[in-house]
Parts: C-alpha cells; sequence; structure tokens
C-alpha cells in the first residue's frame, strides 16, 4: 500500500442525520442528539490515511500495510477512549470507494493499532473518523 493524503471534513447534523463538511474536500460526521457530529477537522494522518478526532494528536500510526491485492478508499468511524485508545473501529462510511470485505477488514485492523493523545476535556469515549487510502504497487 502506497501512502496518499486524502482530506475530509467534520460533519454536524440534526439528531442521527449525516451532515456536509468544513474540510478542503466533503465530509461526513455522524450526528448526536444535539445535532453536532464528535469529528473534527481531519489532521494529517500519514500512513495514506487521514484522522478527524477533534483536537487529539496521532500518537502511533497503524502498521504500514504492503500486501494489499485491490485499491479504494476505506473511511472508518473510529471510537477512542479517554486514553487515546481506539476501542471500537467500524469501516464503511460515506467517503468510501469501496465494498470490499477484504479492504474493511484490512482498515479495521489497521486502525484498532493506532494510539491517540488523552482527552482534554475528560470524555470518556470520542467519536472520530480514520481514512485509509489502499493503492496496488
Amino acid at each position: 500500500m502506497k501512502a496518499k493524503r486524502v482530506h475530509k471534513g467534520s460533519g454536524e447534523g440534526s439528531n442521527a442525520t449525516r451532515g456536509t463538511g468544513t474540510g478542503t474536500s466533503t465530509g461526513a460526521g455522524p450526528g448526536n442528539s444535539t445535532g453536532i457530529g464528535d469529528s473534527g477537522p481531519g489532521g494529517n494522518g500519514g500512513h495514506g490515511g487521514l484522522y478527524g478526532l477533534g483536537d487529539r494528536k496521532l500518537l502511533m500510526k497503524p502498521a504500514r500495510m504492503t500486501d494489499a491485492e485491490e485499491s479504494g478508499i476505506v473511511v472508518v468511524e473510529i471510537i477512542v477512549d479517554e486514553n487515546g485508545k481506539v476501542i471500537k473501529a467500524t469501516p464503511g462510511l460515506p467517503g468510501s470507494t469501496t465494498l470490499s470485505a477484504k479492504l474493511f477488514s484490512k482498515a479495521r485492523q489497521a486502525v484498532m493499532q493506532a494510539k491517540f493523545s488523552p482527552s482534554a476535556d475528560g470524555k470518556t469515549e470520542q467519536r472520530g473518523t480514520y481514512t485509509i487510502v489502499f493503492e496496488l504497487n
């Protein structure tokens, strides 16, 4: 897999709807009951990926995958605990360009390895996104 930067924006929506992004390209964020998604503007993940998790910083990138047999973009919804550990990853959010179960599985495995900075405001869980770009070598 060769790294490629992709830019997504944060999203806002009402209740359980998804909204439009504010990044350099469109993005989607899941809305909560107050209508504001938890995913913040995208930051540079530097690993063929881009993350949106408010003001948290990426401390440990997922391992580089070199065995991709398909290409595509997989947007993964992540839930991160107060210590910065990814505790849940769900691939296939809007912005994904593939429905490949293989790429979804690889993206989920990779994102579960990521580590973010601890929550500055004491949130026990924070929802965001991580985008993985798979390219054939």
